[in-house]
């Protein structure tokens, strides 16, 4: 597990011990800079839309991935499996681009029951 690695995920808004997942070999942690997906000048908008009312779609997101979830100024920081990563990173793109909640839950739903190995 390379420091940088470690010291970004806990600027980024991992604890400690989240962070210290990435000692596990398969785990990733893997940023996403809102500004990089959208081109919407209101990020407070778009970063509610990711937290949801009482962190509803960052819990729910992370629970159908088993990754965990940070997000921190404008960026949006993932640690877990990789192959989890991956299909998180690809549902919170999504998110930001503007995709329905309801589309985002299906496509994870159907990733998990597809056997991709999240969770």
């Amino acid at each position: 597990m390379p420091l940088t690695f470690l010291k970004q995920s806990i600027w980024g808004g991992f604890s400690v011990a989240k962070a210290l997942d990435l000692k596990y070999d398969g785990f990733e942690f893997r940023k996403i800079k809102i500004k990089s997906v959208t081109s919407r000048k209101n990020l407070s908008q778009v970063r509610a839309r990711i937290i949801g009312k009482h962190r509803k779609v960052m819990d729910n997101i992370e629970y159908l991935t088993g990754c965990d979830l940070a997000l921190h100024d404008n960026t949006v920081g993932i640690i877990g499996p990789r192959e989890a990563v991956n299909v998180a990173e690809e549902a919170l793109k999504n998110l930001i681009a503007g995709s329905k909640h309801a589309t985002i839950y299906a496509f994870l739903e159907k990733m998990k029951k597809e056997g991709v190995e999240i969770n």
